[in-house]
């Protein structure tokens, strides 16, 4: 089967390293734009140095060609010899200065940052003894908060008007408590929400769908959902209208119900289009839910619709100077691969190795890539092609941060193709590894078929064909016949019972 790439992970996957700090200036002047690139040399060149402007220097370097040189390179380039302390002081400088520039090109326009401008300058005046004028600050705070539905800034907020009103009476406490009470209880119903759609975020994210659904989860969330839906008070609010859409979304996404998440989906985004509750704040949970929507069309077998909203995604993904592109570009592709790879495998594979030679850092997901090339080519018979993606996907630090089932599941993937390969001594010595680390996870219930399996290929890599095997092939019979009515195909990586089916039909053929 191929990844459908839906459950987004915000943060990037770094690897703990001693590197780790050292990348994120590369990272920060990799991402900037032009108009951040014009506005920080604008704000530089402003600033008068008794020396040559090295940080300037170090910038260009970073920002054309850093990925081609080496630390050494770069140090000598800037000052002609090797001087690690003082280039490291430049870089903090460097990292300094960008972060204040950033923060100036971006706040006036970003309604979010406003509020912690607003807050900052609060506690200034509050420091200075200022009052009236934090006090000015702290309103201008409160206000764009209520209209953003930032209910824990808010919190924060009334906790600082409390703290005013012992320096000035003409600050009702009374006033601030209330309304902290009830914000909190908004608060904490939202964080109720939350917090199961980050656990189950996170378990799909690890398996893929491939450990079973977590149903203790699943009627807590859709418990949640249901007390949630009536509170006429709650639902009034645009903060919880997504929430619970998403709950929603991933509550039928792990109970396989594409049909009723498509249908869902189809309404609730028109609905919240229509009320105009989209807007730059939220942009992140529109194209998710444009992701799941276009997922399950494909699930369905409705490719032309689900393609169709896959360039209404790519739209979307466009809005507001594609502040998201970068990070959904990913899952555009994956939307296109996926219903392509139905009918047309080999645009499939080009839209993947498009992917792959994009300068777009993949993250998390980089390792998908490779297994959905890996599955792609195996299904198109290049299995050459087919087992060299599987290897490099087990190097990624994602894949080694994955589910125990679903490495397991790559891992019959690979004996798949190394036994199209008739790599024998090196399939059986791969059983014999797979049959040691994944001990414990073969013997529970619902590895039942991969633990069947792993027998049926190792008498596959023997001498002894399959055509000439008749007890083998009685069994790979039973094995086919006798699915649970649980059993799904989606569960694993390559389909077992295609490929078996497949040669049984040349041995008896």
């Amino acid at each position: 089967m191929l990844f459908q790439l839906s459950i987004l992970d915000s943060q990037k996957s770094y690897a703990c390293n001693s590197n780790y700090s050292m990348d994120i200036l590369e990272e920060i002047v990799e991402g900037m734009d032009k108009d951040e690139v014009r506005n920080f040399k604008l704000l530089a060149s402003r600033i008068e140095y008794g020396f040559d402007r090295k940080d300037i220097q170090l910038f260009n370097i970073l920002r054309k060609d850093y990925s081609k040189k080496q630390e050494e390179q770069i140090i000598q380039r800037i000052y002609k010899q090797v001087k690690k302390n003082t280039y490291y002081q430049l870089r903090n400088r460097l990292h300094t200065h960008l972060n204040k520039t950033l923060l100036l090109h971006h706040f006036e326009n970003d309604e979010e940052l406003s509020v912690l401008f607003n807050l900052s300058l609060y506690r200034l005046f509050f420091k200075k003894g200022k009052l009236k004028v934090a006090k000015f600050y702290l309103a201008k705070a409160e206000r764009k908060s209520i209209e953003l539905e930032k209910f824990d800034w808010l919190d924060m907020i009334y906790t600082e008007f409390i703290k005013l009103s012992n320096e000035m009476a003409d600050i009702n406490p009374e006033v601030y408590v209330k309304k902290q009470l009830q914000n909190s209880e908004q608060l904490n119903k939202l964080r109720e929400i939350d917090h199961i759609l980050a656990n189950i975020t996170y378990r799909l994210r690890i398996s893929q769908n491939f450990s079973g659904n977590d149903k203790s989860l699943i009627q807590l969330l859709e418990k949640t959902v249901r007390d949630f839906s009536r509170d006429k008070k709650m639902v009034m609010s645009t903060s919880l209208q997504l929430r619970l859409a998403e709950a929603v979304s991933k509550t039928l996404l792990q109970k396989h119900d594409y049909k009723a998440l498509a249908d869902y989906l189809i309404s609730s985004l028109r609905k919240f289009e229509t009320k105009k509750v989209f807007t730059k704040q939220n942009h992140n949970t529109k194209l998710t839910l444009l992701t799941y929507l276009i997922n399950s069309l494909y699930f369905i077998g409705k490719h032309e619709q689900s393609l169709k909203y896959a360039e209404l995604l790519h739209a979307a993904m466009l809005e507001h100077d594609k502040i998201l592109y970068d990070r959904y570009l990913v899952f555009y592709y994956n939307t296109k691969v996926i219903n392509y790879s139905a009918f047309d495998k080999p645009k499939a594979i080009a839209l993947l190795e498009e992917l792959k030679a994009t300068k777009t850092k993949l993250g998390y997901y980089e390792f998908y890539v490779y297994l959905n090339l890996a599955v792609l080519y195996f299904d198109t018979a290049q299995f050459e092609k087919s087992i060299r993606h599987v290897l490099k996907a087990y190097l990624f630090d994602s894949f080694e941060k994955a589910d125990d089932t679903f490495k397991l599941k790559v891992a019959i993937a690979e004996l798949i193709i190394r036994t199209e390969l008739k790599e024998s001594d090196v399939v059986k010595q791969r059983i014999r590894q797979i049959e040691k680390d994944f001990l414990e996870i073969l013997k529970q219930e619902n590895q039942k078929r991969e633990r069947e399996m792993l027998p049926i290929i190792k008498q596959m890599a023997g001498k002894k064909s399959l055509r000439e095997n008749e007890k083998l092939q009685k069994q790979i019979s039973s094995f086919i016949k006798n699915v649970s009515k649980n059993y799904s195909d989606e569960a694993e990586v390559l389909k077992y019972n295609q490929w078996l089916k497949s040669k049984l039909n040349e041995a008896v053929g």
